[in-house]
């Protein structure tokens, strides 16, 4: 993933009704340690409205476009080539549906807090708590995250690569510029891990989706 990337969008042939076009500037790629997962996902850093997500495993590769503003998710097959060491990717129009929001439905009551535990000249140290409803004193969820200095807020960025099941809660930002490095989670469901940035690239394609 560290190579220049060539997209060829293609699509189903018929009626046209809307084309929307969204620009992409920001990759990242995040790990979850002691597992085999990793996220790829695009983004733009000056709109957090929508974003796209690279998902491969043995028998599939595939691309799902989230747009919070139309409410809609469209879905692509990914086909991957090489060449002299440059990758190249060919995204084939799959459909179009309804974005689902149930997760973010789901946890609407939840008051999440940031606070500040310590920085040097480039990384500072925060804890995110997540609470079952504002009223509550005891946090059901912390996040322990190393935030590196840059000049834009890619917070989003790993909202969406790491912050299961919280990653479509779009009023979830921290909002000031930085970049998550690594984090550790406890609580919830028991589930604890670690997180690492793998990758962090500017880019500058666009996608234009007709359906």
């Amino acid at each position: 993933m560290k190579n220049t990337f060539l997209l060829i969008i293609l699509f189903f042939s018929g009626f046209t009704v809307h084309a929307q076009k969204y620009v992409f500037n920001t990759l990242v790629k995040y790990a979850w340690l002691k597992s085999d997962y990793e996220r790829v996902n695009y983004t733009n850093s000056k709109d957090d409205s929508y974003h796209l997500i690279l998902r491969k495993s043995d028998d599939s590769f595939s691309a799902f476009l989230c747009d919070y503003k139309n409410m809609k998710e469209h879905q692509f097959k990914v086909i991957e080539t090489k060449s002299k060491n440059e990758f190249f990717f060919e995204f084939k129009y799959i459909k179009s549906t309804t974005l689902n929001l149930e997760s973010k439905n789901r946890f609407s009551d939840y008051y999440f807090k940031f606070e500040n535990l310590s920085a040097n000249d480039s990384v500072r140290k925060v804890k995110l708590y997540g609470y079952e409803n504002s009223k509550n004193k005891k946090p059901s969820i912390e996040y322990e995250l190393e935030i590196k200095n840059y000049p834009e807020n890619l917070f989003h960025s790993f909202r969406i690569g790491c912050l299961h099941p919280f990653e479509r809660i779009q009023d979830l930002n921290i909002h000031e510029n930085g970049v998550v490095i690594s984090a550790k989670r406890k609580g919830l469901f028991d589930y604890n891990t670690k997180y690492k940035l793998l990758e962090l690239k500017e880019v500058n394609f666009e996608l234009e989706v007709k359906n």
